[in-house]
């Protein structure tokens, strides 16, 4: 969880693990993938 910028980013990954029922690995992959398609909107 160190990887969210936020409370708000590492509460919404905290719910939707719970909820979906992700492992570490897909959580990782779910966080930097994220991070990926903010770099590209950015551009």
């Amino acid at each position: 969880m160190q990887k969210c910028k936020d409370d708000l980013q590492r509460e919404f990954y905290i719910r939707m693990t719970q909820k979906f029922g992700w492992t570490k690995n897909v959580l990782i992959h779910q966080i930097e993938n994220q991070r990926q398609i903010t770099f590209a909107s950015h551009d």
